[in-house]
């Protein structure tokens, strides 16, 4: 029984180890396949970028102040591939992403009306990326 489950399993390309299933990691590189945008009620803007495979490592980002005030992420091992190179966001003080392909990945400029701080983080497929500071409720 155990042999025929690491038979079909080979042939799906999954491993057997240990017991246990895992999915033979990506080794090229992740297409960019969307991005979406929403408010939050709280007032920030999020920014989901979705990806075929897991992104290989976190991107390397960094804030531009002045003159024109953007964040700028570095996504290595990703493909721009033919997904739009440029996304209205026009939601809080997010005008539009920039993506231009790198020769070691993609550069993500997110173009703002004014200086905002951010957070970014992966989470599978997605990277999400939240711009501003949460207002502060009238309580």
């Amino acid at each position: 029984m155990r042999k025929a489950l690491a038979t079909c399993m080979a042939a799906l390309g999954l491993g057997l180890a240990a017991g246990t299933s895992a999915a033979t990691p990506h080794s090229g590189p992740s297409l960019v396949d969307g991005v979406r945008s929403l408010a939050l009620p709280s007032g920030q803007t999020e920014i989901r970028v979705m990806f075929d495979h897991p992104l290989a490592a976190a991107p390397h980002g960094f804030r531009i102040v002045d003159p024109d005030p953007a964040i700028v992420l570095d996504l290595a091992n990703v493909l721009r591939s033919d997904y739009e190179e440029q996304v209205k966001v026009n939601i809080g003080a997010v005008r539009d992403v920039e993506m231009a392909q790198e020769r070691d990945g993609v550069r993500m400029v997110v173009r703002l009306d004014n200086p905002e701080p951010y957070r970014a983080r992966v989470d599978g497929k997605d990277l999400w990326i939240v711009v501003g500071s949460p207002r502060a409720t009238g309580r």
